[in-house]
């Protein structure tokens, strides 16, 4: 009995450390950015999807240019509102805005990077071997599918020796790019789920428990066996969690990879747009459910061409490091277009001349 307190307490102990060092890695320069003159800082906030990223590119920017980046992990949402409302530099959303929301609050975007969301799930031996498809996740979610041995998981998953405990779904609580994102490929491969619920940033899911932000979902899943839950790539992957295989709309089992990733960020029609489809691509070796995650600024910004200075710094020069993280950079080639794009930098610019 003494032995099991002693191991629960070390499990709290543990879980309290990585809570403490994620949220030190989220915001890693607030401390020194107190100190140091207002016109030397970058800050940013916004969807926890690309925050590891954003937090190492900053890292080595300071180290670099001695200039201090600060980027909280807050969810699309906040991000959203608070670059709204001029109360930060830049903000972070894995859902695009619209044409008319940018133009009426002054604004500017273009994605930064790529991630993919996986489901993530605590099966124990089964972890890396369980696989599922689109409509069964999306009847998981509904609350159709309850135990991890129906007889649909079991026609995908022959020889494995399914337990006959019941799901425990979790998703997110707060306003998320990454909901969106997952909600989005869900509505595409079940006709059920988006007349019943369609895409949003929120969604009212009829089962399971909800977690702020991606490193909320990945908190809680670890300790509750038999949990499943949607996340950005680089969570699961940082926590050693079991990441279930997807069937792609080929009908192909295909397996997270930095190869099956980058193949549905290449793949997409980026003719003409810089919000092209990624997920459910044309290509049968990808993976099915990516995201764009992208970065708002204000056009009018007096700290333009540092923050220019960031982005071009972190996508074309810290690509390795991205991809250290599990996330999917893009091609020197496509950062150079992004950048520029008209309606992104050189847009503000034309913006901010004199007339």
């Amino acid at each position: 009995m003494r032995m099991l307190y002693m191991i629960n307490n070390f499990t709290r102990k543990l879980a309290i450390l990585s809570m403490a060092i994620f949220l030190l890695f989220t915001s890693l320069t607030v401390a020194r950015a107190n100190n140091e003159p207002q016109q030397n800082q970058i800050v940013g906030s916004g969807a926890s999807f690309p925050a590891p990223v954003y937090s190492k590119w900053a890292t080595n920017f300071a180290n670099k240019f001695k200039v201090l980046v600060n980027y909280q992990s807050i969810g699309s949402g906040g991000g959203v509102k608070q670059i709204k409302a001029s109360l930060v530099d830049f903000g972070a959303t894995d859902y695009a805005l619209s044409d008319k929301e940018l133009e009426e609050n002054n604004l500017f975007q273009f994605p930064a990077l790529a991630g993919s969301i996986v489901l993530a799930v605590n099966l124990r031996e089964l972890n890396d071997k369980i696989v599922l498809d689109g409509p069964i996740i999306a009847d998981i979610y509904m609350g159709k599918i309850v135990k991890w041995n129906d007889p649909r998981i079991k026609a995908l998953n022959l020889g494995l020796e399914l337990p006959d405990i019941y799901i425990a779904v979790l998703f997110r609580s707060d306003g998320s790019g990454t909901t969106y994102n997952f909600s989005k490929y869900l509505s595409e491969v079940s006709p059920e789920f988006n007349e019943k619920f369609g895409v949003g940033k929120t969604i009212n899911f009829p089962v399971g428990l909800g977690g702020k932000g991606n490193e909320g979902v990945a908190a809680v899943l670890p300790r509750v066996y038999g949990s499943i839950g949607y996340m950005e790539y680089g969570y699961a992957k940082t926590m050693n969690m079991g990441v279930a295989a997807l069937q792609n709309k080929y009908g192909n089992v295909v397996r997270p990879s930095e190869e099956t990733f980058s193949l549905a960020i290449q793949s997409a029609n980026w003719e003409g747009t810089l919000v092209p489809k990624v997920n459910n691509v044309d290509n049968e070796y990808a993976w099915p459910i990516n995201a764009l995650t992208y970065v708002v600024i204000n056009r009018s910004n007096p700290k333009m061409a540092l923050l220019k200075e960031f982005f071009r710094f972190g996508m074309l020069e810290q690509q390795e490091e991205t991809r250290s993280l599990m996330y999917t950079p893009f091609t020197t080639e496509r950062a150079l277009e992004i950048f520029d794009n008209p309606y992104t930098f050189a847009l503000a610019e034309k913006k901010a001349e004199p007339k």
